[in-house]
């Protein structure tokens, strides 16, 4: 559900961005999200080292990963931004962040259905 969250509060700033305007910094982005993307990517190695069928494991894993994507999403945008000089590559890039956050949090919510029906 706190991803489900994060996914509209994500779209919600996306919308606010293009409504009232913003001046992404594509060096900035560029570089916070190759720190996250390092960190992610961490986390993501050692929660697959561990392999447990837990719900909770596997909602950890599914945080890390959509993490790591959207990283390399803000990445890619950071570079169009400064290549552009638009703003739209990040608005985009926040919309699919938005999207792959809610697919993640539907894939959470499925599994904790499987695990309590079992």
């Amino acid at each position: 559900v706190m991803l489900l969250l994060f996914a509209v509060a994500v779209m919600a700033d996306v919308v606010r961005r293009w409504l009232y305007g913003a001046e992404p910094l594509g060096p900035v982005m560029m570089g916070l999200a190759l720190v996250a993307a390092v960190i992610n990517l961490w986390c993501l190695v050692l929660l697959r080292r561990m392999r447990s069928d837990d719900v909770n494991m596997k909602a950890a894993e599914t945080f890390s990963f959509n993490d790591f994507i959207s990283n390399g999403g803000v990445i890619v945008a950071g570079a169009l931004v400064l290549w552009l000089g638009s703003p739209w590559p990040d608005l985009v890039a926040g919309a699919l962040i938005a999207v792959v956050a809610s697919l993640g949090g539907v894939e959470i919510l499925r599994n904790v259905r499987q695990e309590v029906r079992t």
